[in-house]
């Protein structure tokens, strides 16, 4: 019988092969752990590492649905990355729920590609712009002017 222990490093090799096939960045992918609390695949344990397997979807060769997947995943990761450094909940539901009102859909399923692809545009130039505010702000606060 295969232990835990030895079914782990397997099962975090089965992950980034996943993340691999799918083209996720390594921004998405750091962005989809810390939805999972984590900044490390190496940080989740076997049946977190099982759900989270479980949770991108079976694996396929890159078709059409494959990309619409891929797009989804990204709205997400982008989302929670967003949510994240705002103070915002970056659970998924929540960044479904946002995505679903910016697209004006009632399932996050439905949402199609190109909504998905300007949905993550948004999210991610939203982040950059509020990254550099964040930067510019930052020596002023530090050292305020008499």
């Amino acid at each position: 019988m295969t232990r835990p222990a030895d079914i782990r490093p397997r099962l975090v090799r089965a992950l980034h092969a996943r993340v691999h096939a799918m083209g996720m960045t390594d921004d998405d992918y750091r962005a989809l752990l810390h939805g999972w609390g984590v900044e490390s695949s190496v940080d989740l344990d076997v049946d977190q590492l099982r759900a989270l397997i479980r949770s991108l979807g079976p694996q396929r060769r890159p078709t059409t649905g494959a990309r619409f997947d891929i797009w989804q995943r990204r709205v997400l990761a982008a989302g929670c990355e967003l949510m994240r450094s705002q103070g915002y909940p970056d659970t998924l539901d929540y960044v479904m729920g946002v995505a679903c009102r910016m697209a004006g859909a009632k399932l996050f399923a439905r949402i199609p590609t190109d909504k998905l692809r300007a949905i993550y545009n948004a999210f991610k130039n939203r982040h950059r712009a509020l990254t550099a505010l964040d930067q510019q702000i930052a020596p002023t606060t530090q050292n305020p002017q008499p």
